[in-house]
């Protein structure tokens, strides 16, 4: 029996089948774990059993055939949605195989070993390989670069698969063009190489789901500490009301005495007084509870930093999931009153309303610091270098864009201003 052959045909349709796991992930309300995992057992032993035989009649028909009914079966039975799940299979298999064999052939230049029976086997392997690492590395990367601050896990993970392909490439290269004869030692390297690169990308996938899951949890407390401030502001609020209502008759009698006097200039300080007392507990109430949170915690800061704090919301339900809502939201007003803060008159605007199915979000402020703009990204001339708005743009820009938004920066040497527009609908 011809056990490198079957060696091949088993360990190419292995990553075939990767490729399809991974491109046709099928989850709907009869979605069944314990059915796929033992659907997947069958199709396994089933790809086991066809890389025996030397030549099978009407084989690719074959293949094709069970390769739609696994996708049926996994589906339960929704036919649409298999032959939308098999014809993107299809087509990526067949685009990826006319796009990697001839770019590995000039990456490698082995032009001269594909007479080689040998070597094309491996080579073959190898295409199928690189077929199912590039849309792994492609989605993990994209969702992984989407947290904060964890661009270095990527890279790592794209280095680590890169060059186990790479080993893989320049191996069997290497060692068939010497006319290595003990074929029998590739097989095992190549293998254990295999087994690499699939602990690094189920590694590199549990590690995402565990950052998401942590990402996620930090909204959590996030959201937890804002609208727990804001009840507290509230509570507060309403004692100091209960408080002004409770002196109001002293109030008005010290009023009265200063009327009767025509001590206009005592009267109008008092009245300052009270004024200031009432805006001193002023509490921003909005449709959605996270957003009153978030606009409350700012504005506290704002009356510290003697910055004025305007603000318009007219909007109903808000669609925006909380982890975008406090990123675009926190940053944006954060680097507001970091610029506004260093002005004796500083100033903030800001403004949310929903416009048909999208939400504008605008906020303006003055400043006093030279902006210079950097491949998108904006600094400071002054102190403290890197602080001003560039921080946290390229975060809101993130979001933004993974919410199929725009963003539009406006500034000159007094204002500046950022517009945001989003979908906003179920």
């Amino acid at each position: 029996m011809d056990w490198l052959r079957i060696y091949f045909d088993f360990i190419n349709g292995l990553f075939y089948f990767f490729t399809l796991e991974f491109l046709v992930p099928i989850k709907n309300k009869h979605y069944s774990v314990t059915k796929k995992h033992t659907l997947r057992l069958f199709y396994l032993i089933y790809t086991l059993i066809y890389a025996i035989p030397n030549d099978i009649p009407f084989g690719l028909i074959l293949d094709d055939c069970m390769t739609f009914l696994y996708i049926y079966l996994i589906s339960s039975f929704h036919f649409k949605t298999s032959i939308k799940k098999f014809i993107t299979y299809q087509f990526y298999v067949t685009t990826s195989a006319s796009i990697v064999y001839p770019f590995h052939c000039v990456l490698t230049n082995d032009f001269f070993l594909l007479n080689n029976e040998l070597y094309v086997s491996y080579k073959n392997l190898i295409c199928s390989v690189i077929a199912y690492v590039l849309p792994c590395l492609f989605v993990y990367t994209k969702r992984l670069i989407a947290l904060p601050n964890k661009k270095r896990y990527a890279i790592s993970f794209c280095i680590s698969i890169t060059l186990s392909v790479f080993v893989l490439s320049y191996l069997s290269l290497t060692l068939l063009s010497n006319r290595f004869n003990d074929t029998w030692i590739l097989p095992v390297i190549f293998s254990l190489i295999f087994i690499i690169i699939a602990i690094c990308l189920s590694g590199y996938n549990h590690i995402l789901l565990s950052l998401e899951e942590n990402a996620r949890q930090q909204v959590l407390i996030s959201k937890y500490e804002l609208e727990n401030n804001y009840y507290e502001n509230m509570k507060d609020s309403m004692d100091a009301f209960r408080s002004l209502r409770h002196d109001f008759k002293n109030h008005l009698i010290i009023l009265n005495g200063y009327a009767e006097q025509n001590n206009l200039e005592k009267l109008q300080e008092y009245l300052k007084k009270i004024n200031d007392n009432m805006t001193d507990v002023q509490i921003i109430q909005t449709s959605h509870d996270l957003t009153s949170a978030i606009l409350n915690a700012k504005a506290i800061l704002c009356r510290q930093k003697n910055i004025s704090f305007h603000h318009k919301c007219c909007f109903g339900t808000i669609c925006i999931s909380d982890f975008h809502l406090i990123t675009i939201l926190g940053n944006l007003l954060d680097n507001a009153i970091t610029a506004a803060g260093k002005l004796d008159n500083g100033f903030i605007s800001f403004s949310m309303e929903q416009t048909s199915t999208y939400l504008n979000i605008t906020c303006q402020n003055n400043h006093k610091e030279q902006i210079i703009e950097k491949n998108g990204s904006f600094q400071s001339t002054k102190e403290n270098p890197g602080i001003f708005h560039g921080l946290g743009i390229k975060n809101i820009q993130n979001s933004v864009n993974m919410l199929n938004g725009t963003l539009d920066i406006q500034y000159d040497n007094a204002q500046f201003s950022v517009s945001i527009t989003v979908p906003n609908y179920t």
